[in-house]
């Protein structure tokens, strides 16, 4: 009611509405520690298709880097066909400011590994003994698929060129 363009403020207060019941999903109804490491792997591997429509999509920051110029024209642009985004562009530091909450929590699934299937109400995790949650196979298949979501956001969000969300993701990953 108090929004200046109502079509565009709606967009971002379903997006409101669907973070809030996400998480109460999550909060309601994760027991295990397997369960809360599933979670988490399908919210890191949802950085994936974002980054790719992303580098796709994304209105580069031109005149930040001269050189980096060169890069963005080689970029492909035709998501900007595909939405009804403002000038047919996603914002770099908006890419930013979404890659900055997904990167450190794919690295940290790499770095702590499979949880436990013993594992204690603490959601302990533990990089050796996993067999109890996932086979070997399916782990390295696993393990590969955050490996190469993390390079792409990480391809992505150097693209961004968003010092707020280098920072953040470099102070994060310096605490982790």
């Amino acid at each position: 009611a108090v929004s200046m363009d109502l079509q565009r403020s709606l967009v971002k207060l379903y997006g409101i509405f669907l973070g809030v019941a996400v998480f109460y999903a999550v909060v309601n109804h994760v027991r295990r520690p397997a369960q809360a490491w599933w979670v988490g792997v399908s919210l890191a591997l949802t950085g994936l298709p974002m980054s790719v429509l992303a580098l796709l999509g994304t209105a580069w920051p031109a005149g930040k880097l001269v050189w980096m110029n060169i890069v963005y024209r080689h970029l492909p642009g035709f998501v900007f066909h595909l939405t009804g985004l403002v000038r047919g562009k996603f914002n770099a530091n908006e890419v930013g400011a979404v890659l900055c909450l997904l990167v450190p929590l794919t690295a940290s699934l790499l770095w702590l590994g499979f949880p436990t299937g013993n594992a204690s109400a603490n959601l302990e995790v533990a990089p050796s003994s996993t067999e109890d949650v996932l086979p070997g196979a399916s782990q390295r298949i696993v393990r590969a698929l955050l490996t190469l979501t993390l390079l792409v956001m990480l391809i992505t969000l150097f693209l961004t060129l968003s010092r707020s969300a280098l920072l953040g993701v470099g102070v994060a990953l310096f605490c982790l």
